[in-house]
């Protein structure tokens, strides 16, 4: 008998009783056959008397020791008991897209699923090595996530350009990238390329990560950015977004976006048209200029007397006489803003402008 067909507890002690004797030492002997139970049927002396298994012993143990005598072990189930249980585990493979699909379903949010992966892609690094990382997620963990979530993304839609570029070849014709002229990074991630690899720009800048349309990761990551730079408005949106990532038709997701976000829906300022109130009849009468005029200060501006040796300078202000039905202007200066400065420019207006009635201030 092999002892690893058998449950722990019992497989150890055979081990130990056959590493001890050999498997010729053993034979069985069956219930017939052992005197031992000859008890269990006999409930009187005189039937012990008469009984020669319990005084004798087995027949075979009155035959020649030559003389073999096989016995074959019953299984029954108390032996059955004593074996293991083989269980057949079978599991789902899932594919990469499965994966994600299931990922993208967790959350709506962008920040909390890169968060999720890189607790996923912690716990099988320290599965597969001995140092074990603990505490808070690191900078380059969350790097390393989220480059793996575009990286998939990327090779599920378009699957093509990749192939393309890693056999060293340009991209079809017939693809929406073209225009972008895309190239694979070190880490793999298809980006925009262009002219710009000399500006003093950062990386990202210059070669955008390109995001499919219509992606649920696209969609995140436009909501990611809009809430982060505090609801701002689609143009600026696709602005943000731009620093780093290029999403095809990136202006209607934009839109589309801040046009669904409830809090900006909710706060959305209403413009009233104000009605303007009736112009007063001194603007509206055709007269002579400076008949009805308004009086105003601009100012102060900074002069210098050209009598003075020393460029000090001196501080004015400029007193506007405006007619209210041609506009016309008159300018006097004034030293202050006092009002005897304004008394003295206006003694200067006056026979200047003999024909004024009212004047506005």
């Amino acid at each position: 008998m092999q002892p690893h067909i058998l449950k722990t507890f019992v497989s150890n002690r055979v081990a130990k009783i056959q590493s001890l004797c050999s498997n010729s030492q053993w034979r069985h002997v069956s219930s017939k056959c052992n005197p031992a139970d000859v008890f269990q049927g006999i409930t009187d002396a005189k039937d012990l008397r008469d009984n020669d298994l319990w005084w004798q012993g087995p027949e075979f143990l009155l035959r020649d020791i030559t003389d073999p005598v096989e016995y074959p072990c019953p299984k029954d189930k108390t032996f059955e008991q004593e074996l293991k249980i083989n269980i057949t585990v079978s599991c789902a493979v899932t594919t990469d897209s499965d994966f994600l699909d299931k990922l993208l379903n967790l959350t709506n949010n962008y920040s909390k699923l890169i968060r999720i992966l890189s607790f996923c892609c912690r716990f099988i690094k320290n599965c597969l090595h001995k140092n074990v990382e603990t505490g808070f997620l690191t900078a380059a963990e969350l790097d390393n996530a989220e480059q793996l979530l575009i990286k998939q993304v990327q090779s599920t839609t378009f699957a093509k350009e990749i192939t393309a570029l890693q056999d060293g070849k340009s991209v079809p014709v017939s693809s929406k990238l073209k225009s972008l002229d895309p190239f694979l990074d070190s880490n793999s991630i298809l980006r925009v390329g262009g002219r710009l690899k000399n500006a003093n720009l950062e990386y990202d800048a210059k070669h955008q990560i390109i995001l499919p349309n219509g992606h649920k990761i696209t969609k995140l990551i436009f909501e990611f950015y809009h809430k982060k730079y505090l609801h701002v408005g689609a143009q600026g949106l696709l602005h943000q977004v731009r620093l780093r990532y290029w999403p095809l038709n990136g202006k209607s997701t934009a839109r589309m976006i801040v046009r669904n976000c409830v809090t900006c829906y909710k706060n959305k300022p209403v413009i009233a048209d104000l009605i303007m109130g009736n112009l007063p009849k001194e603007r509206v009468t055709p007269i002579s200029a400076f008949t009805n005029c308004g009086i105003d200060f601009c100012g102060p501006f900074l002069i210098k007397f050209k009598n003075q040796r020393k460029g000090i300078y001196s501080k004015i202000y400029v007193a506007i006489f405006i007619c209210l039905s041609t506009k016309a202007i008159h300018l006097e200066t004034v030293s202050d803003l006092s009002s005897e400065a304004f008394i003295a420019s206006l003694k200067i207006y006056c026979p200047k402008r003999k024909n004024g009635n009212y004047n506005y201030r």
